[in-house]
């Protein structure tokens, strides 16, 4: 399932590691320890397109891509980024080189008020649709998800599938903050911040 990323640094260790901690380990009858192959990505970019989100009610469709989601207002000198590690048994080392990855998305969202709602059918649906690939690589993971939001911040939940391999699981956090609109007004672009944790549905043992 993993995209075999190697990387950490770019984005700093803390937001990476703190994803790391979240790998689920068991540990089997026969007392080997075995963690869940995951990949742990942090992003940052603007939605590429967006219904106008209303300052309450209605609802719409979205798409966001991590290489060319440049945002057009007050963060628009910041560059959209993707980064991330794959990691099986624990922490890289420290040496490890940074490693781009790229994430589209499409969607649909309903609004409660600004800032609050929903995408993809959450909190039970996951129609929400996303590849997530190392930049270069042609193995990529496809998410089926949904988001729930609250005052600006929401919980990812959803599924992943690597070619044959699915049955695995995406869990993460993101922040939308307004780009060009302020909720008083029509909201016509969002930045969104986050990380996410895409995890294998078989455990593998640790050497």
């Amino acid at each position: 399932m993993t995209i075999r990323f190697k990387f950490v640094g770019l984005l700093g260790t803390a937001a990476v590691a703190a994803a790391l901690a979240a790998a689920p380990t068991i540990r089997a009858s026969a007392q080997v320890e075995m963690v869940l192959p995951s990949d742990a990505i942090v992003f940052s970019a603007c939605t590429t397109s967006l219904t106008p989100v209303q300052p309450q009610g209605g609802g719409g469709s979205y798409t966001f891509d991590s290489n060319t989601g440049t945002c057009h207002g007050a963060t628009a000198a910041v560059a959209p980024t993707c980064q991330g590690i794959s990691f099986v048994t624990d922490l890289p080392d420290a040496g490890d080189p940074a490693g781009p990855c790229h994430i589209n998305a499409t969607g649909s969202y309903v609004n409660i008020v600004c800032g609050t709602g929903t995408t993809g059918g959450a909190p039970l649906g996951q129609s929400d649709t996303a590849t997530v690939d190392a930049e270069g690589a042609t193995a990529y993971v496809t998410l089926r998800y949904g988001i729930t939001f609250v005052a600006g911040l929401g919980v990812i939940t959803g599924n992943a599938t690597a070619g044959d391999d699915a049955g695995g699981w995406a869990l993460g956090v993101v922040q939308i903050l307004p780009e060009v609109g302020n909720c008083v007004t029509p909201v016509s672009e969002f930045r969104a911040n986050g990380v996410a944790l895409v995890t294998d549905a078989m455990p593998v043992p640790l050497p």
